[in-house]
């Protein structure tokens, strides 16, 4: 058997990717990105105007429970203005007993209240009441919030929290105002 010397010394042949391979390779690691980029932006969004509308809903929950456990009335008064929240402990009349029982609080980064419903009253600047009974009543309470910079004619926008005088559960219902 007699072996070819010259094949033995001939270099391996290398394969690598064409153009077009590494083409279609870059346009799909772009368009993956792109998508990853926009979905994350989407989440942000939906985060900050979320974390407003659940500091919200806590300090409703919050000033009705202090109201049942101590026997006597509190509030969470809106600043529509400055975008504060904070929990008053007010007497029958509505008048504030003990200012600031938990302090304010700044919603979200960039977070704004656009609007407050009290009962039948609908506000959109200016500080606002909602007052919690000792005995678990309570008005109908509506905030609708959204990021700053959102458009706000668009529903998707927002961030709704309600709490119901009935049943005295409060609810956030996201992109939507309600």
């Amino acid at each position: 058997m007699v072996v070819n010397s010259c094949a033995l010394f001939r270099p391996l042949r290398r394969r690598g990717f064409s153009i077009p391979e590494l083409l279609v390779v870059l346009v799909i690691i772009c368009l993956l990105t792109t998508t990853a980029v926009l979905a994350y932006g989407s989440f942000r969004k939906g985060s900050f105007t979320k974390s407003g509308a659940e500091k919200v809903k806590a300090a409703i929950t919050q000033a009705r429970t202090r109201a049942i456990a101590s026997g006597r009335p509190s509030s969470v008064l809106f600043d529509l203005d400055n975008n504060l929240i904070w929990i008053d402990d007010v007497d029958l009349a509505g008048n504030v007993r003990v200012p600031k029982v938990i302090p304010p609080e700044d919603l979200a980064d960039d977070v704004i209240m656009t609007e407050l419903r009290i009962g039948s009253s609908t506000f959109v600047s200016g500080r606002e009441r909602a007052i919690f009974r000792p005995d678990g009543t309570n008005p109908f309470v509506t905030v609708h919030l959204r990021r700053s910079f959102d458009d706000s004619t668009v529903d998707k926008s927002y961030y709704s929290v309600q709490i119901y005088p009935t049943s005295g559960e409060a609810k956030v219902w996201p992109y939507v105002r309600r």
